[in-house]
């Protein structure tokens, strides 16, 4: 059933959504039921990859980093959600750009699927992504969207811009695969 089905006050149809949880893990609730009653996706706010993401990710409370407290939350809805694949409708978003926190965060979050963003302009590499997989290499979504579409030169012609835009997403599935080797 869709929420459209459901006489849902809105029509908007969506598979997965990225939410903030800053203003505390019973905001996220309504968004986790939908997940649940829906099948839809969630991703939670875990460890960003913009550069400035530790003032606050990084901080400590009550011994523990923030953004390992939300992973923690981010596992067991991901528990409460699994499915046949062995993974949870509720994910992550962990950035690219910082692997260690990555191999931490995957280990707080094993059911989970995190959503990679920053390879590219940011400075996360395609390699670092092996820290952010399951076992099975499965687990991750990467993002790269400026890395694939991004120019410098406005004058590129269509055909031209179509062109770089395959050698780009072929080099970055290239430099993906070679980490299954």
């Amino acid at each position: 059933m869709t929420p459209a089905e459901a006489d849902s006050v809105s029509n908007l149809e969506v598979d997965c959504l990225v939410v903030n949880p800053f203003l505390g893990p019973d905001t996220l609730e309504p968004f986790i039921d939908c997940s649940r009653k829906y099948g839809k996706g969630l991703f939670v706010l875990v460890k960003t990859s913009n550069p400035g993401s530790g003032w606050l990710q990084d901080k400590i409370v009550d011994g523990t980093r923030v953004s390992d407290r939300i992973a923690k939350l981010v596992a067991d809805w991901a528990a409460e959600t699994q499915g046949k694949t062995g993974l949870g409708s509720v994910g992550a978003v962990v950035g690219a750009t910082f692997p260690e926190d990555g191999k931490r965060l995957r280990n707080l979050m094993p059911d989970s699927v995190i959503l990679a963003p920053g390879i590219g302009p940011q400075g996360g590499k395609a390699e670092d992504i092996r820290f952010l997989r399951r076992q099975n290499s499965s687990g991750v979504l990467v993002s790269v969207s400026r890395g694939i579409t991004k120019v410098d030169d406005s004058n590129l012609s269509e055909e031209d811009y179509a062109t770089l835009v395959r050698k780009r997403i072929e080099s970055f599935q290239k430099s993906l695969n070679t980490l299954d080797r």
